[in-house]
């Protein structure tokens, strides 16, 4: 075979520790031989990848263009044999494709009846990264179908890569990673599938992306895209992941939870300082995007999201998100999604159980909006079937319901419910009873006899109804002519006849997102002087400031 051009060659015997001084090595063939000493006219991956583990500095090793198939499958009597099986990557190095195409990485047909990863990284200590590569093909009976990674103290780098067509019987179906930082560049994972985590499971993970996708992986049980733990139930378990730029998870689905991400006994953490879009996934329960099942015993099971976009999710409770425990959503923007056979088109709240005295959940949902979400009942928007929600700086427009009753196209809550700073206009009819457009619903429970929704300083345009009263106004709201059901302090609330003297508007969120409030021409409105001070946030949803003082009702201040 053709021997490409080297820039800077491995020595001979470059197995032996002492010699290995050299800091890039070339791969010359693309088959699996038994593993020799890396000449320059002679080197396989896999001899590579041990001369690497043998060096005493970071190695860099260069993959022309083209198809490396592993063909090498482990013996049972020598399970452990870095000769054989996936590629053990156990020093500093990096894989780098040098082509103008991707180079690619994948088990050879030929090597049935294993079930083996293409690479396993000990990242103890250490820094590994991947870069312009394609790696496919991959099975593993346990965790990570593509590469099975961690150790702690490490980090692991993928740039400019495919991960596609891997299987796990476990988590992970295309990576697998425990303790460490994980960097994301010009990444794709798609057609891989596991029983949890379709395109991945990670374990105390701190991940920053940009520019990728994990689009069409498909778990048998739980996380489409990603799985929280895996089936690891460790309470201590935790994963961040900021997004840098445009980082997209899209048309996975889960069996049964979480179609885009699913965590039990962990804390999840997404923040976006780009584009962090979860569209179009699907699972076959609950949480449509995302779903945590939670564990208040051991405060374990929260969420937390910061800047995302949630958009065509479907699931059968909560098609965006199904939340057992703990929610903070701040500056996000909910659109189109859908649950099908029960409420919480957007987001469904589940009751933590009792366990919550030991541990009191916090339900938060700020500087969001919500628009054209659909449920079969309950909340098309938001259903609160747990104690206590708080919702601030929020816009409600389009939300549709199917059935009449019971129901809410913005908020239906059984549990106390604290809105301030809401708009909603539902110009959407309910789907098969026009004239039930109930907007805010609080329902009565046994479970929560004494619980109240509490209304300040906010437009609603439509329908209010609590069978028993349990809707209050603490001041400083404005009602559209539909609005007339909803309480009403005197010299502190206000009706109007027509939609037209609210002005309501859809306006932008951030210069993204839309948004129902008050149009910014300046012109005077009715609310001016009604707000109450003590309820006025120091910015509203577009993140503009208040004016000291009473406030303007509704999601933005008119400016």
């Amino acid at each position: 075979m053709s021997t490409p051009r080297i820039t800077l060659l491995c020595a001979a015997l470059a197995l032996s520790p002492g010699l290995a001084a050299a800091s890039e090595l070339l791969v010359t063939r693309f088959d699996d031989p038994v593993p020799n000493a890396c000449s320059p006219r002679d080197c396989s991956l896999r001899s590579a990848v041990l001369a690497a583990n043998a060096s005493v500095k970071p190695v860099r090793i260069l993959l022309p263009s083209g198809t490396y198939q592993l063909s090498r499958k482990p013996l049972a009597s020598q399970p452990n044999d870095d000769t054989r099986g996936a590629l053990q990557l156990r020093a500093d190095m990096s894989l780098i494709g040098i082509g103008k195409t991707p180079s690619h990485l994948r088990w050879s047909a030929i090597a049935v009846g294993h079930a083996q990863p293409l690479i396993r990284v000990d990242t103890l200590g250490r820094k590994v990264s991947l870069e312009h590569l394609r790696i496919s093909h991959g099975r593993n009976a346990w965790h990570g179908g593509c590469v099975q990674a961690g150790g702690g103290f490490g980090s692991l780098s993928l740039t400019r890569m495919i991960l596609e067509q891997c299987q796990s019987e476990m988590s992970g179906g295309a990576l697998f990673y425990y303790d460490g930082a994980l960097q994301l560049d010009d990444v794709v994972m798609q057609g891989n599938s596991a029983s949890h985590g379709g395109a991945m499971a990670l374990l105390r993970v701190q991940v920053s992306s940009s520019k990728t996708a994990v689009r069409g992986n498909q778990a048998i049980g739980t996380g489409g895209a990603l799985a929280v733990g895996g089936n690891i139930w460790d309470s201590r378990n935790w994963v961040e992941w900021q997004a840098l730029a445009d980082t997209e998870f899209s048309n996975n689905a889960a069996g049964s939870h979480g179609g885009a991400i699913s965590l039990g006994m962990h804390n999840l953490r997404l923040s976006s300082s780009g584009k962090f879009r979860i569209v179009d996934n699907q699972a076959g329960n609950d949480g449509g995007a995302v779903s945590s099942l939670g564990n208040t015993m051991l405060a374990s099971g929260a969420v937390d999201i910061t800047g995302l976009i949630f958009q065509g999710n479907r699931a059968n409770l909560g098609g965006a998100l199904h939340v057992r425990r703990d929610l903070h959503v701040e500056n996000s923007w909910f659109s189109g999604n859908q649950a099908l056979a029960g409420g919480g088109g957007a987001i469904h709240l589940a009751d933590p159980g009792s366990a919550l005295s030991v541990s009191n959940g916090t339900r938060l949902i700020a500087q969001t909006s919500f628009q054209g979400n659909l449920s079969l009942n309950g909340g098309a928007a938001v259903h609160n079937a747990g104690p206590d929600v708080h919702i601030e700086n929020a816009s409600f427009s389009s939300g549709q319901r199917y059935q009449q009753l019971p129901g809410a196209t913005a908020v239906y809550s059984i549990g106390s419910a604290d809105l301030r700073h809401i708009s909603v206009f539902e110009q959407s009819p309910l789907l098969l009873s026009p004239a039930m457009n109930r907007a805010l619903v609080k329902d009565y429970s046994t479970q929560f006899p004494t619980a109240q929704m509490r209304l300040s300083n906010s437009l609603v345009a439509e329908l209010c109804h609590a069978p028993h009263g349990g809707i209050i106004s603490l001041g400083g709201n404005q009602y559209g002519p539909r609005g007339w059901p909803c309480p009403q302090l005197p010299g502190l609330d206000q009706s109007v006849s027509g939609d037209n003297a609210l002005g309501v508007q859809i306006g932008s969120f951030g210069g993204a997102f839309p948004v129902v409030g008050w149009p910014s021409d300046g012109a005077h409105r009715p609310q001016r002087g009604l707000g109450r001070s003590e309820h006025c946030l120091p910015v509203d949803v577009r993140g503009m400031p208040r004016a000291a003082g009473p406030c303007d009702s509704g999601a933005f201040e008119q400016q």
